[in-house]
């Protein structure tokens, strides 16, 4: 098999995987409350809702829309996935240049505000499980990227935290 059938052949097979995991996600989050009878709405008043949620999807939104610029749209949704050291670069500016997963954390925020809005205890499941595959995505995620650029990742990941930015130190 050539390199551009293997590589066609490994794309199929990750879009397969995240379709079959989202289905699997959706099946959960709407089977667990089912079937040990939680409730369908989080006990939560509608007024404590929005004001927690309100501003982690406002935030969510502002960060993906920076994380997107910083990017570029095509990279954001997977276009380098399958490109070796040569053909990509280290992103390290923008949002970047303070956390290293910011679409993961915008993702989140947008879920939990979401969730926090809407009070579905279904979302509330699915908000726990994509906060579990975000955690290994990104682990194999930093594995590809130490594989793929060396020494530059290990010390943009020692320069930049993961997830929560470091307080900045004003002169």
């Amino acid at each position: 098999m050539d390199t551009i059938s293997a590589s066609r052949s490994r794309r199929w097979r990750v879009r397969l995987g995240v379709i079959a995991a989202f289905v699997l996600y959706g099946l959960v989050s709407l089977g667990l409350p089912a079937l040990f009878g939680w409730p369908w709405r989080l006990p939560m008043p509608g007024l404590a809702g929005l004001l927690a949620g309100l501003p982690l999807v406002l935030a969510g939104m502002a960060l993906q829309r920076l994380s997107w610029r910083a990017l570029g749209g095509a990279r954001a949704l997977g276009g380098e996935l399958f490109r070796d050291g040569s053909e990509s670069r280290l992103i390290c500016n923008g949002v970047y240049g303070r956390i290293r997963h910011p679409l993961y954390v915008a993702a989140m925020a947008l879920l939990v505000g979401l969730t926090l809005l809407v009070r579905l205890t279904p979302l509330a499941v699915l908000s726990a499980l994509f906060l579990v595959h975000f955690v290994v995505v990104a682990a194999g995620e930093e594995r590809e990227l130490r594989r793929r650029f060396g020494a530059a990742y290990d010390a943009y990941r020692a320069r930049v935290p993961a997830v929560l930015p470091r307080r900045s130190r004003r002169r």
